[in-house]
């Protein structure tokens, strides 16, 4: 075991103060076929750096203008020297942990070296805290830094020492003393710097996030679970009279979903129907996954179905007629194309609607409103009368679908409510409403 020496001043530099701002100096936007002359942040794009990820606690200094730079000091006044918190922050190391020893003291120093993310803009005189690999917490400070550019959003090379162990009768002395100066506590989710949000994030907002994301997984893998068929490899609507298929739905599945959302999807199979123009009518599927409004007045709002031998049976198609699926969801009022409404062609329905929900949903009232109610009740696809003249008498999925559709903020009171719910909700309900659910899930993760 490396045994720590006395800890040494680190060397003063020039204030680098993490709350100076420098202008930008750019000249006004304009786009034109030879130049794009707006401004795209760089840190919204280095987002892959190297090294080795290395997940810690950072304690970064809270630094005014006239502020130095110096390491944690135990029993200075939390007023003279505070830290921002950032758990699961992940450095990028380069330089493992190395131990050395200096000639005139004999003792051991333990350093590393590791690349920084632009998101944080590190100090001398920065903590963190972290396993270091045998079980044991160490307390590391930085001791230079060193940016990989000159530009603002530019990358750092850090170097550190360990201080001390956080669990030793010192290390835990100086360890209570730097969470004591904490003011602020956020979390860094690097996913979020994919898609242009903020990686910092509250702890309110990183709780959200961390149950939101492990529903939105659970839920999606039971969907395909109970639904996908391994025979018609695809995904058929329960409870029917015979082996059901519905082209809309399995269309948007596809869409909203890929195999980097559950390998399951990888599996579903969307059968040929474009012989059909009526099939390309727009619904409320269309609708959710542009989150436009503006297309509502021209969706199939009623579907019929149809038997799967009304259609091609041109083999070289992969057609649903030579699939186990014997009925296929049809639209009853096609609205959309000129060809649906010229060919003349209608198909002869075998049954007028889908089978409506025969196990039930159990909706406990929540806030004087119910979560979800009965599907194809009152012969409406998906959604109820009330969800397409958008009345008062919406339940509270189809109210957020509104909010969802509108671009304005998804209830997360109420979205907890329906994720804690939807085990209760019968089986048709939990085939065409839960893809919303995911739907408005996903928009409150990217949201945050």
């Amino acid at each position: 075991m490396a045994v720590l020496g006395h800890e040494k001043e680190p060397q003063k530099k020039p204030i680098r103060s993490q709350e100076i701002k420098p202008q930008l100096i750019e000249s006004p936007k304009a786009k034109s076929t030879l130049i794009d002359t707006s401004y795209t942040p760089r840190i919204n794009i280095i987002t892959q750096i190297a090294g080795a990820p290395w997940k810690v606690v950072w304690y970064s200094q809270v630094l005014a203008d006239d502020s130095q730079l110096q390491g944690h000091q135990v029993g200075k006044d939390a007023l003279n020297q505070a830290y921002i918190k950032v758990n699961d922050f992940i450095l990028r190391v380069t330089s493992p942990l190395s131990t050395s020893q200096e000639k005139d003291s004999n003792n051991f120093t333990v350093s590393g070296e590791a690349n920084v993310y632009p998101f944080l803009k590190p100090n001398q005189g920065d903590m963190f805290v972290t396993d270091i690999g045998d079980g044991r917490q160490g307390l590391f400070r930085v001791t230079d830094v060193e940016e990989k550019s000159f530009y603002k959003e530019a990358a750092a090379t850090i170097n550190y020492v360990l201080v001390d162990y956080a669990d030793g009768p010192a290390g835990a002395k100086r360890y209570a003393d730097l969470e004591a100066k904490v003011i602020e506590t956020r979390y860094f989710v690097l996913e979020f710097s994919n898609y242009n949000q903020n990686p910092y994030v509250t702890e309110e907002d990183y709780g959200n996030y961390r149950d939101f994301t492990e529903a939105y997984s659970e839920i999606l893998d039971n969907y395909l679970r109970m639904f996908y068929s391994k025979v018609a490899k695809t995904i058929l609507v329960p409870k029917q009279a015979k082996p059901t298929y519905d082209p809309f739905l399995v269309r948007f599945m596809l869409k909203a979903f890929d195999g980097n959302s559950n390998r399951r999807m990888i599996n579903v199979k969307d059968f040929d129907l474009s012989q059909d123009p009526n099939i390309d009518c727009p619904t409320l599927w269309e609708a959710l996954l542009d989150r436009d409004t503006d297309i509502l007045r021209y969706i199939t709002t009623m579907m019929t179905v149809v038997p799967s031998n009304a259609f091609s049976i041109n083999a070289y198609l992969e057609n649903i007629y030579y699939s186990t699926a014997e009925e296929v969801v049809y639209p009853l009022n096609p609205i959309g194309t000129a060809d649906g409404a010229c060919d003349g062609i209608r198909k002869l329905a075998s049954r007028l609607a889908l089978c409506p929900s025969t196990d039930g949903t159990a909706n406990e009232p929540f806030k004087g409103k119910y979560p979800v109610d009965v599907t194809f009740k009152d012969n409406y696809y998906i959604f109820t009368r009330h969800f397409y003249e958008k009345d008062i008498h919406m339940t509270w999925l189809e109210a957020q679908t509104w909010n969802y559709l509108e671009k304005k903020p998804v209830d997360i009171e109420v979205l907890k409510e329906l994720v804690r719910q939807h085990h209760n909700w019968g089986t048709l309900e939990k085939f065409y409403y839960i893809p919303v659910l995911l739907l408005l899930i996903y928009s409150v993760i990217r949201g945050i």
